[in-house]
């Protein structure tokens, strides 16, 4: 997916804070098979600047029944 952003172009991921699932298989999978924000700011090189690596509560609370009360947000620019 890096590969595919185009010069000076933006990658952008976001996704439930897995700190909000318990660890394991108990909601049918295991939240550590999964890539976060943190791990892909560790793969970027010098041909990239990280501009947002963050957990940001959500600002209406979580339907009943669900975990997630936060995002993560991954925001890189390619500088090649």
């Amino acid at each position: 997916m890096l590969a595919a952003v185009a010069p000076g172009g933006t990658f952008l991921f976001v996704g439930h804070d897995p700190g909000d699932l318990r660890p394991g298989t108990v909601h049918g999978f295991d939240p550590s098979d999964y890539y976060h924000p943190h791990e892909i700011a560790g793969l970027l090189d010098d041909d990239w600047a990280v501009l947002v690596d963050e957990t940001r509560p959500r600002t209406v609370p979580p339907l009943p029944g669900t975990h997630h009360a936060h995002d993560t947000v991954f925001r890189a620019k390619s500088l090649r």
